[in-house]
């Protein structure tokens, strides 16, 4: 959660970190979004939207959404009663047709300001009552406002989820359908600008999304026709796209230039002021470096430059990682940069370390976004295969061909998703972290219950299952859903 959040410290940092030079990559990647006519922004939309929720919350909340938004009929958490009448009222359902609205606009169009943006600053303030904005936008670093987008993307999607299985509930598929593909094409307005919580937050709505399309699938099989079901997989199809999957780093590089140039003082050296209250913050156990002695500001400089370039080494490292084909084993970008920093002094070693974020957390999550994608797409495809001949198939290969873009891949094996016709209907999963077919017994956890297997590398298999192999022996069941 360190790494996650550490993007949001870092703007406190830089709120007191004045910038040595003129470059002002907040100005450059303004200039950008102020270029787009605002017809095209859906940052406006959204914030009004939401706001609007406000005269729903009770006097003591201010996340704008009900407390059980997200949940489906049939929930074991939360009161569906009562989450079902409050997205009936005309200022719930007005809300969601502007997110609607919103999400089919081309750009988020949201700038990255120190809170001159009245409509941001009302936004955050709303809900932290001792937000300040920053000083002047010199002093704010890329992240300022600490990304609201996020939060409200996530209760977006929970809300359009949950609007849309009312909606297949009460008979109206057409609502259900757009408000899948409101949430798929919002997912693209979250990683506005790309950095590494953004295309995380975009993870978890897909996985929202697909599991939405299961629950559907499982509890209203009727109501996903030969006219509803096609209209998915198209909408699902769009987000199986590799740039969908593939980490963009260039911001992250941004922000830690920016960071750099906060940290070097007037002569062109690290200010070791700036360095200790930067390792403070990020309660790191990096100790700050010693005052640099006289005339040691151009070896400083070079320093500097060594850490921006070890920086981007991980960066260059955890994109070509996350582009890697499923049947190639996850390495650990991390070590790229590990390798980098042995050969820096302390200075430049103690900025890149402390601020790299978990790119390896990042890829993993790809592992479980695309799969989950994947079975549900596999689960659609046997759906309307049932749908034009009144029986499933009996293996993936007697599957309609046309109903599939791509085979199915199993993340963890490189290989297509298992399938099992039982008695009661289709079963898909994977092989899980051993990597075998155990024939869709599922993996639990140590209180007996039905989990997701995490990732581990090839190599760790076998000396697993030697140790705890009750952590790794059994299958990921991705459909039909379990509790």
């Amino acid at each position: 959660m360190r790494s996650i959040l550490m993007p949001m410290l870092l703007a406190v940092i830089c709120a007191y970190a004045p910038a040595q030079n003129d470059w002002d990559p907040i100005a450059d990647h303004n200039a950008t979004i102020e270029a787009i006519p605002a017809s095209e922004r859906a940052w406006p939309v959204y914030i009004a939207a939401y706001d609007a929720l406000q005269d729903l919350a009770p006097d003591d909340d201010t996340s704008g959404v009900h407390p059980d938004v997200g949940i489906y009929p049939g929930d074991s958490e939360g009161d569906w009663d009562s989450l079902a009448e409050w997205l009936r009222n005309p200022i719930a359902r007005h809300a969601s047709a502007e997110f609607r609205r919103a999400a089919e606009l081309p750009h988020l169009g949201m700038t990255l300001t120190a809170g001159d943006n009245p409509v941001q600053a009302k936004y955050w303030a709303a809900r932290y009552p001792d937000y300040e904005p920053a000083g002047e936008p010199d002093d704010a670093l890329m992240m300022s406002m600490l990304l609201p987008h996020l939060g409200m993307l996530r209760g977006i999607t929970r809300q359009l989820c949950s609007e849309g299985a009312l909606a297949l509930a009460e008979g109206n598929p057409a609502l259900f359908v757009a408000n899948i593909g409101a949430c798929v094409s919002s997912s693209a307005h979250a990683v506005e600008p790309p950095l590494l919580i953004s295309q995380i937050l975009r993870f978890a709505m897909i996985a929202k999304v697909c599991a939405l399309v299961q629950w559907a699938l499982s509890e209203h099989p009727e109501a996903i026709d030969d006219r509803v079901g096609p209209e998915l997989s198209t909408r699902l199809a769009s987000l199986a796209a590799n740039d969908t999957y593939a980490l963009d780093t260039s911001i992250e590089n941004l922000i830690f230039e920016d960071l750099v140039r906060r940290c070097i003082d007037a002569g062109g050296g690290f200010d070791p002021d700036r360095l200790g209250m930067l390792a403070r913050v990020m309660q790191s156990d990096q100790k700050p470096p010693p005052p640099p002695p006289p005339g040691s500001a151009g070896a400083l400089r070079g320093q500097a430059r060594e850490a921006v370039n070890a920086y981007r080494l991980l960066a260059a490292a955890a994109t070509r990682e996350s582009r890697k084909p499923w049947d190639a084993d996850l390495a650990t970008p991390t070590q790229d940069l590990e390798r980098t920093l042995e050969t820096l002094d302390r200075p430049a070693s103690l900025l890149a370390g402390i601020i790299k974020p978990d790119w390896n957390a990042a890829i993993r999550s790809i592992v479980y976004a695309r799969t989950t994608l994947d079975a549900t797409l596999l689960t659609l495809a046997l759906h309307r295969h049932h749908l034009r001949h009144a029986a499933w198939p009996a293996t993936l290969a007697d599957l309609d061909a046309d109903l599939l873009d791509a085979p199915p891949i199993d993340a963890f094996t490189g290989k297509p998703l298992l399938y099992k016709l039982t008695d009661t209907g289709p079963l898909v999963y994977s092989a899980g972290a051993d990597r075998d077919d155990d024939d869709a017994r599922p993996l639990r956890d140590a209180d007996g219950a039905i989990t997701t297997p995490k990732w581990i590398p090839a190599a760790s298999i076998q000396p697993t299952l030697e140790s705890d192999p009750a952590s790794i022996d059994g299958d990921w069941i991705l459909f039909p859903p379990t509790d």
